[in-house]
């Protein structure tokens, strides 16, 4: 109820929102399981979700392995049909607004820890507020390549096996200079 309150409420908010990142339980929070998913469709928002195949499987009342299997599909689909810019989180994220898809190039198996997905969604979050003009994918764009490039750089300091999440945010200065 927390999330569909907010979103409901920022509907009316007096100035442009800039964008809304939903995350993990945050954007099962709309799934038609919790009769919200009209929420999606009815929104003047502009909301980026960022879900991995378990999580974007739940929310459509499949499986992960078939979101895995029809990965490009599904966040195209997904997009299109709720109106919201997806970043399906996985090996070669896929970033789409529902007409335009980019596959990232970027990123390490050491990645798939708890808490690696907070800060891609931290990321793109602050890009978000620094993007102009409501481009949620180029924000979207950016955050992913970016937080793969710290993952990669965090992973040859440290090793695929110990990586840890506070590891790839340390990471994203050195990954914005290289970049840059």
């Amino acid at each position: 109820p927390f999330v569909k309150k907010l979103i409901l409420e920022l509907q009316s908010f007096p100035y442009p929102i800039q964008g809304i990142v939903l995350d993990a339980d945050g954007f099962l929070a709309l799934s038609p399981e919790k009769n919200s998913s009209t929420l999606f469709k009815n929104n003047t928002l502009p909301i980026l979700v960022t879900p991995h195949s378990g999580e974007m499987a739940k929310f459509l009342g499949s499986t992960s392995g078939k979101v895995e299997k029809e990965r490009i599909k599904t966040a195209q689909k997904f997009a299109r049909l709720y109106g919201v810019t997806t970043v399906l989180k996985g090996y070669r994220t896929v970033i789409t607004d529902g007409h335009k898809t980019y596959i990232n190039s970027t990123g390490t198996p050491g990645m798939a820890r708890g808490g690696a997905g907070d800060i891609l969604t931290g990321l793109i979050a602050a890009l978000i507020a620094q993007v102009k003009e409501k481009n949620l994918l180029k924000a979207a764009i950016l955050g992913v390549y970016l937080h793969g490039l710290a993952g990669e750089i965090a992973q040859k300091k440290k090793s695929q096996v110990a990586l840890l999440a506070g590891e790839i945010a340390s990471a994203l200065p050195t990954a914005f200079k290289k970049i840059l």
